[in-house]
């Protein structure tokens, strides 16, 4: 999965509500997520609370993105 289901999962979270995901890094680059979020966070569908590199598979030395939003 892309991007293309993050419509559906901030349509269907409620105002006020905490969206919170782990991207693979590769995946997050790749499938560009941060512009995702940069429109998101743009057009005041969500606020970003906190988008940073984390721990993912660590025996396999792979990090993530751990992203956090609250919607509007």
């Amino acid at each position: 999965m892309g991007t293309e289901g993050l419509p559906e999962l901030l349509r269907v979270t409620r105002p006020g509500g905490i969206v919170c995901l782990t991207i693979n890094e590769g995946v997050y680059e790749d499938y560009r997520f941060k512009d995702a979020f940069a429109a998101i966070v743009r057009d005041g569908t969500a606020k970003m609370l906190e988008n940073r590199q984390a721990d993912y598979l660590t025996d396999q030395g792979i990090g993530c993105r751990l992203t956090t939003l609250r919607m509007a």
